[in-house]
């Protein structure tokens, strides 16, 4: 995984020596931008939209503090990079990823990296568990396991979830069929939607229903019963 990351320091030599060891320890990440001070690496930052930066506190105009406090929305992560340790409670209370001392040891830098690619790694995870329903008043986080089903209704889907909580989005059935077939998803029938990991139970008659953890009872069409009794034998 690239990690896109910029370099802030007003000491050239120090840029030049954190781009050394970044380049030798650390092939993950991909240096895009440096700035020499608070002013510059505003606009580096939103310019770039870097994932990591490595900031240093004490510059020629101002403090990299300066910086995240300006910041509307930091949606990156930081590593300090300073000559004093007299700022480190207040860099973790930016939640820092680590705050390292020059010269920077390369071991703790690699540590340091690291620890934010596990970081970045898990986001993404939870992303990927996750689904956003848009209505008209708001915008709903919901992780899929806790999908029972979705039910189209014209262009219009219906999200049934375990906790029997139930929203309507403007969106195709078929939509959610493609977003959620690699989760485990299966259309049963032209209007149904379900989680195959939720089905307690397949009743034989004419298509078949589908009994579902929370109660529910799906149909199965007619041309979709031996694919569907295939599926869970499986």
């Amino acid at each position: 995984m690239q990690i896109k990351a910029v370099l802030i320091d007003d000491i050239a030599l120090a840029r030049a020596s954190l781009q050394s060891d970044i380049e030798e320890y650390c092939p993950e990440i991909e240096l895009i931008g440096q700035a020499d001070g608070v002013l510059s690496g505003l606009k580096l930052i939103k310019s770039l939209k870097p994932e990591l930066i490595f900031l240093d506190i004490h510059m020629a105009d101002g403090e990299g503090f300066e910086i995240l406090e300006l910041m509307e929305e930091k949606s990156f992560g930081i590593i300090f990079t300073t000559a004093s340790e007299d700022h480190a409670i207040k860099a973790f209370r930016h939640n820092a990823i680590d705050y390292l001392l020059k010269p920077i040891d390369p071991e703790l830098l690699k540590e340091a990296v690291q620890r934010f690619a596990q970081k970045q790694q898990k986001k993404t995870k939870q992303v990927k568990e996750t689904i956003a329903l848009s209505t008209l008043d708001d915008l709903k986080i919901v992780k899929i396991k806790e999908i029972v089903r979705c039910e189209s209704d014209g262009n219009y889907t219906t999200v049934y979830e375990m906790s029997g909580a139930k929203t309507m989005v403007s969106k195709s059935l078929k939509e959610f069929e493609n977003k959620l077939r690699s989760h485990g998803f299966y259309r049963s029938h032209q209007s149904h939607l379900i989680n195959l990991k939720l089905v307690t139970s397949y009743l034989k008659s004419e298509g078949g229903f589908l009994k579902m953890e929370d109660g529910s009872e799906v149909p199965v069409s007619i041309r979709k019963k031996a694919e569907i009794q295939k599926i869970l034998a499986q």
